[in-house]
């Protein structure tokens, strides 16, 4: 059996904290959306949505042309990230079995990581995946297709994190080991380090394109 995946990746962020869009933040010889797009692509992922801001649309246009990445655009990025997440939602085709929510600024996340959820989901289906380190919740998480137009008719300033709380939501949490899952970069500081943690460590295999 098969599993037909795609992704949503939100980048959308007013990246306020950190000074610049961390979508086109420098990642290996990729952008932080690029190298998100490459690891979702790596793990086996179909289909991925990216849902950016209207001025990024320009330069990741010409940043992800090798990608295969449709960049949907959010023209009202302030009204949050459920809002991209539903924006990505729609833009995806009808027939996937599960759907990966990745972050931008989570670019260290390893591939191997993300096609563990998809592995998980054949035992686990119709459930969320969430991967967890050291007993905590991270990103990316893995959707089922059941939960798709429940997603898209929710109030949209709603979050995934209380949709998901929801008692009626079944939830698995997986077990990984990559730290990554936890290390979002908000910060300057958090670029510098995380850029030098990921260097630091030759296991970390490049995605390959496709």
């Amino acid at each position: 059996m098969s599993l037909a995946a795609a992704a949503v990746v939100l980048a959308a962020g007013a990246s306020q904290r950190m000074g610049r869009p961390k979508a086109l933040l420098s990642w290996g010889d990729r952008c932080a959306l690029g190298q998100a797009i490459a690891t979702l692509r790596a793990a086996g992922v179909g289909e991925i949505a990216a849902v950016i801001r209207p001025e990024q649309e320009a330069p990741l246009a010409s940043l992800l042309d090798a990608d295969r990445c449709c960049l949907v655009i959010n023209p009202r990025p302030d009204r949050g990230q459920f809002a991209s997440l539903q924006l990505g939602l729609a833009a995806l085709p009808a027939e996937v079995d599960a759907i990966v929510v990745a972050l931008v600024d989570h670019p260290a996340v390893l591939p191997q990581t993300v096609a563990a959820l998809l592995g998980a989901w054949f035992a686990a289906e119709p459930r969320v995946i969430i991967p967890t380190y050291q007993e905590r919740r991270g990103h990316p998480i893995l959707l089922p297709r059941s939960l798709r137009r429940p997603l898209l008719a929710a109030p949209e300033n709603l979050t995934l994190a209380v949709f998901l709380s929801a008692p009626e939501v079944a939830v698995t949490a997986l077990p990984v080991g990559d730290p990554a899952v936890l290390q979002n970069i908000n910060t300057p500081a958090d670029y510098d380090r995380q850029r030098q943690d990921d260097r630091a460590q030759p296991h970390r295999d490049s995605p390959r394109r496709r």
